[in-house]
């Protein structure tokens, strides 16, 4: 219990007094300020924000995302990947090629990646560390056909690209270190038509190449 001065004689009470027992005097008790009443409503809402899903039972919850092979050919696969119930996104994956001649994945492989909406074709590493930083130029061809620069894990435009590849061989990565030579990464298009007509199939659309 604390003490306080009555307003009107100056005489100390305790403050819970409703009157002054020496004057008589009523006491005013001082109302919530509005910065309890606000930090009062913020709680609420983190609490609504935190627990609001689970005390609505009726509201389903998110479906987190989801990744299932749609096809598996002998040298390309293509996967399903659900972000959420109304978002899906389809890709067509090359067989990889592996930088340690044993084909040991832990020393980094590099493939090719078809992307649909987007529609367009990636040369990528993985647990390639350095590899690409310490290159000088990297060349696409198709067969023999004329190559083309590009930037590895940077979206080459897909359509003239992949009616080249439906019609080829094999596609042929050539990366160039300077000094320290060249190295050739090899991939198969055996398969990649029937492969490509079902990353089509995956994302529901009718197919624009044929070989």
């Amino acid at each position: 219990m604390a003490l306080i001065k009555c307003k009107e004689c100056k005489k100390e009470i305790s403050d819970k007094a409703d009157r002054c027992p020496h004057c008589g005097a009523r006491m005013k008790r001082e109302p919530l300020g509005c910065g309890v009443v606000v930090a009062g409503l913020i709680l609420l809402y983190i609490f609504y924000v935190a627990f609001g899903d689970m005390l609505n039972p009726e509201k389903p919850l998110p479906k987190q995302a989801s990744i299932k092979t749609f096809y598996q050919g002998d040298n390309w696969a293509v996967s399903e990947v659900s972000m959420t119930d109304e978002s899906r996104q389809c890709e067509l994956k090359s067989s990889p090629h592996y930088l340690d001649s044993n084909g040991n994945p832990e020393h980094g492989s590099t493939r090719l990646k078809v992307g649909h909406p987007a529609n367009n074709v990636t040369f990528s590493g993985e647990k390639i560390g350095a590899y690409f930083k310490i290159a000088e130029r990297f060349m696409f061809y198709v067969d023999d056909d004329s190559g083309i620069m590009i930037i590895p894990e940077s979206p080459i435009s897909g359509d003239r690209v992949i009616g080249k590849m439906i019609k080829g061989d094999a596609v042929k990565i050539k990366i160039d270190f300077g000094r320290g030579g060249i190295s050739v990464h090899m991939f198969s298009l055996s398969g990649f038509a029937k492969a490509y007509k079902k990353l089509q199939d995956c994302v529901g659309i009718a197919p624009k190449h044929t070989r």
